[in-house]
């Protein structure tokens, strides 16, 4: 039975009530909405290293230039308008794809547009979407609708064509089956895995789902000590060897699982203090790193055994491709909401501040963004700052490159050696002055490994996921985003 969006809302909270605060601590309330500024996950485009989107709690901010400027999507013209961050991914064309309540939410391919693809996953809530590492046109989603009495309807869909249509994959999981997290292993797209729960006499417990067939069929193996308190979330899955996966739970004492053998036995790697809400693992599968708002930035063999502490950053998200590592840090603490590292996450250079925002991506007036963020950027501004940056009449420009911070000791001012225009002269410390300057002239090799994945929402827990991997008007068919 398809149900409603008021239905699922009450579903949603119904179950999360049953489950006793799951993620607790993790899920964040509420959108652009008195929440602290803060990043939750960055990806990369496939096919432009210099494309890059933040998931950030004001929305989407992104670059087409490395970095050296930055703007803004609002969530009302994605179609999100919930209490609720949605994991994101950019396929083939630039294409930004966001997991939302309502359905999948699809990008034009210059960002102006957005609407929700159309056909039988409309309506239907996704929590997690894909794009397969080397096939930009290959995407992945996974969607679970709250039914009533632990009862689900999770489904995946799939597309060969950018996103341009989708199929569903195979029949619907078991109905015991409440999803949380999807990914394609990076060599072999017939390897898919979920993670999620089994829902048995009101108890909830941790399971991994392992497909060979392309999404056709799922094998569900519990996992040892999650449950409705500590749940599984894809961290990532080898680059050369399928079979070897690694999982994060959820909550205080967060722990790196790995296994060997697609999920029929797991070996404890790591054990955090707090909520793992960071993790990444090295392009060639060798090492990781690993880390939260209670645990700085750790680096050890991807195998286990010795981690050490190399930076002091707590990290929000870590995302790690070719000879760069990112994190999402705190302004307040780092200087920066995303920071770069050239030496495996030893010291960090800011890519990324709250106050070089330029505004929202220049559309026309017709188009989603025009229609709607323009007019939300006037009350955004003053909340995230962006003034302190730009002076009153907004707009970006850049000038020299970043100052370089080690272990997350950096200042609250990003210090650069440059100002464009409706930038301001570097002034007093404490001031953001020069900030729009952070990375002019900085090479891009951003990417998100295809573990890392963040705040993932679980329908029976506010809906709303952490942690993982590695992302013109379109044409239809999609329906646009007018329900609002």
């Amino acid at each position: 039975m398809r149900r409603s969006r008021r239905q699922l809302l009450a579903s949603i909270t119904t179950t999360a009530a049953a489950l006793g605060g799951l993620l607790a601590g993790e899920v964040p309330t509420a959108h652009a909405n008195g929440r602290f500024p803060a990043a939750y996950q960055l990806v990369q485009s496939p096919e432009d290293p210099g494309h890059l989107v933040a998931q950030v709690t004001y929305g989407l901010v992104s670059t087409r230039n490395a970095g050296a400027t930055w703007e803004w999507t609002c969530e009302r013209a994605m179609g999100s308008v919930e209490a609720f961050d949605p994991p994101v991914q950019i396929a083939a064309e630039g294409v930004v794809f966001a997991a939302l309540l309502d359905g999948l939410g699809r990008s034009s391919p210059d960002g102006c547009d957005w609407g929700f693809v159309a056909g039988d996953a409309e309506g239907r809530f996704v929590v997690d979407v894909s794009v397969t590492r080397g096939s930009p046109e290959d995407v992945i989603f996974l969607t679970t609708d709250g039914l009533g009495d632990d009862l689900f309807d999770a489904r995946v869909f799939r597309s060969s064509d950018g996103g341009q249509t989708f199929a569903q994959v195979g029949e619907p999981l078991p109905p015991a089956f409440l999803g949380a997290t999807l990914d394609v292993a990076p060599s072999d797209p017939e390897r898919i895995y979920v993670t999620g729960y089994l829902a048995e006499g009101g108890l909830y417990t941790g399971v991994l789902g392992r497909s060979e067939d392309g999404g056709a069929t799922f094998t569900l193996e519990p996992i040892a000590g999650t449950d409705a308190s500590r749940g599984p979330f894809l961290a990532a899955v080898d680059p050369v060897d399928p079979s070897v996966v690694y999982v994060r739970t959820s909550g205080d004492g967060g722990e790196v699982l790995r296994s060997e053998d697609g999920g029929a036995s797991w070996s404890s790697i790591f054990q955090g203090e707090g909520a793992l809400a960071g993790f990444a693992l090295s392009p060639d599968g060798a090492t990781i790193l690993v880390g939260g708002e209670s645990d700085p930035i750790h680096r050890g063999p991807a195998v286990g055994g010795d981690f050490e502490v190399v930076s002091e950053v707590r990290p929000r998200c870590l995302a790690w491709f070719d000879d760069a590592v990112f994190a999402c840090g705190s302004e307040a603490v780092e200087g920066y909401t995303i920071g770069r590292s050239l030496d495996e996450g030893e010291t960090f250079e800011p890519l990324y501040s709250r106050f070089c925002t330029s505004g929202p991506i220049a559309c026309a007036s017709d188009t989603s963004i025009g229609a709607m963020c323009d007019a939300d950027w006037e009350v955004l501004r003053e909340t995230i700052d962006a003034d302190a940056c730009f002076g009153s009449g907004g707009g970006g420009g850049t000038g020299g490159g970043p100052a370089a911070t080690g272990g997350g000791a950096a200042s609250s001012t990003i210090a650069t050696t440059g100002t464009g225009s409706g930038g301001n002269e570097a002034g007093e410390e404490g001031e953001a002055a020069g900030c729009c300057s952070v990375a002019a002239g900085a090479r891009s090799r951003a990417a998100l490994p295809a573990g890392l994945t963040f705040a993932i929402g679980l329908l029976a827990a506010a809906a709303r996921r952490r942690g993982r991997s590695p992302g013109a008007c379109v044409e239809r068919p999609f329906r646009s985003y007018s329900r609002r």
